[in-house]
């Protein structure tokens, strides 16, 4: 990722409701006028202010003049020679999508933490070597309840990483498949843009 022309890192958590970040060594955010409070962990209080960043490059998407909090206390944290300088929350979350491969297959998915599970379209199917489960389940969306089909997926990679048996369901009605909560629950890290292609670890 990016941030105003500069390579940077930021965690990824749906536990955070907006995108907050830290001055770093060689990035600086703009103080804005409204000065708060921000409880880390239930108890830490941290003072906060009002951001912007001009340009936030996700996954080789530009997005302009996205909305931040800025935390007083600066961030020391390196990876692979990137500044880490946030975490980016729901608000970011629900703007990008990411590759992740199927069997052998790339197939781009959205992030959606407020799922009750990780959902693919049902034409995926035929890119898995396991055949799904026998079973019905329900998953929510925002104004209708679709019925999906249960599979233990054992070949799931995410930047070259597998990802072993992920519980996902197919349904007919849904078009892109989404990462629900069960997998934020499993998986933490950061994300890191390896090549044009959006390929993330």
């Amino acid at each position: 990722m990016r941030t105003n022309g500069k390579p940077a890192a930021m965690y990824v958590s749906p536990a955070f409701d907006y995108i907050y970040v830290r001055n770093s060594e060689g990035i600086q955010f703009p103080k804005g006028y409204d000065d708060a409070k921000v409880v880390i962990s239930g108890a830490y209080k941290e003072s906060a202010f009002h951001s912007k960043i001009n340009e936030l490059v996700l996954d080789d998407i530009p997005l302009k003049d996205v909305d931040v909090v800025l935390l007083a206390k600066a961030s020391t944290q390196m990876v692979e020679g990137r500044p880490i300088v946030g975490v980016l929350g729901r608000a970011a979350l629900f703007r990008f999508t990411v590759h992740i491969r199927v069997g052998e297959k790339k197939k781009r998915v959205s992030l959606d933490p407020d799922l009750t599970y990780t959902t693919f379209p049902s034409f995926w199917i035929s890119s898995l070597k396991e055949n799904p489960e026998d079973q019905k389940k329900f998953t929510h969306y925002d104004d209708f309840l679709s019925v999906g089909q249960g599979a233990l997926v054992k070949n799931l990679f995410m930047g070259g990483s597998p990802i072993e048996n992920e519980k996902i369901f197919f349904h007919d009605e849904v078009e892109i498949g989404s990462l629900g909560l069960p997998f934020f629950a499993a998986h933490s890290g950061n994300v890191s843009v390896q090549d044009r292609r959006g390929d993330v670890q």
